[in-house]
């Protein structure tokens, strides 16, 4: 793929060229940049077309609203290829930036955590649940337009927006359609090391399963470990459901002790045990920071 014209119902055609290709399991991805004036942006081309619908109803749902910053709005779809172009976030992913530097002390995960939940707020405030919060669906900007290559000291001023993006698993009440197959099966969404113990059971799922996979993001970010794990989707999968959480502080000893009642309650196998709200969950990882 060299080039790809993405279509915008509302204005020209435009002509992207790919610099560079990323591969996703669920997706293709790619870097590219307008022929016309150089600039940079993220083409996405869905692989399946319920992921597409899921995303594009969402994003126009979204778009009613006033622009959230810790978002990733799109800058057009093209329905017939089922491709979306998206403002280029020269930070990277979070987890990408994981796999760079290792695990991040708490004050450095203090601005993503908090950015992050913010998203997840307004995203549950008009009735989307994500269903795939995990490190790579968290996107890092810095404030500074100038520098591209986030690090651990610009996080530790934190002068960097953390952006939710990657809508193609999202669940909405005029949308659960999506979730049945052409057989009418219904189906299972997320990441397995990042899915809470009702969404091995069930695509109807509420607020709290996202608060979940933020903790096992957190938990991740800051050990370089899983809370469960397995070598299988069913060994994950009896984890996440059966098994007791590892307290983080045997994985990273210099962590306060009261990031393990954090992590007890945050990722509660009872939905109804856990932070219930984005806003409670950072809070009460903020306090603990200090």
């Amino acid at each position: 793929m060299n080039q790809s014209q993405v279509g915008n119902s509302n204005g020209p055609r435009r002509t992207y060229v790919v610099t560079e290709s990323l591969l996703k399991r669920r997706n293709h991805f790619f870097h590219a940049r307008n022929e016309a004036d150089g600039e940079k942006v993220f083409i996405k081309r869905y692989l399946e077309d319920p992921g597409f619908q899921r995303e594009r109803f969402v994003q126009e749902l979204l778009a009613q609203k006033q622009q959230h910053p810790n978002l990733l709005y799109p800058l057009e779809f093209h329905d017939s290829t089922k491709i979306g172009v998206f403002p280029f976030i020269s930070g990277g992913t979070l987890e990408a930036l994981l796999k760079r530097l290792g695990p991040m002390s708490i004050e450095q995960l203090k601005p993503v955590v908090e950015g992050t939940a913010k998203g997840l707020e307004h995203l549950h405030y008009n009735g989307v649940v994500h269903r795939d919060i995990k490190p790579s669906n968290i996107l890092l900007q810095s404030t500074n337009p100038e520098i591209e290559e986030i690090n651990y000291r610009i996080l530790e001023k934190g002068n960097i927006t953390a952006q939710i993006f990657d809508f193609d698993m999202s669940r909405h009440p005029d949308i659960a359609e999506l979730d049945e197959d052409e057989r009418g099966m219904t189906l299972i969404y997320g990441t397995p090391r990042y899915m809470s113990p009702e969404a091995w059971d069930t695509p109807a799922v509420d607020r709290r399963s996202d608060l979940y996979a933020l903790a096992v993001t957190i938990y991740h970010a800051i050990s370089g470990e899983y809370p469960f794990n397995g070598g299988n989707a069913g060994e994950i999968m009896f984890a996440h459901q059966e098994k007791p959480i590892s307290k983080i502080t045997e994985y990273n000893a210099s962590l306060p002790q009261d990031f393990n009642g954090f992590f007890q309650k945050a990722l509660a196998k009872n939905p109804g045990e856990r932070f219930q709200t984005p806003e409670e969950l950072a809070r009460a990882y903020v306090e603990i920071t200090g």
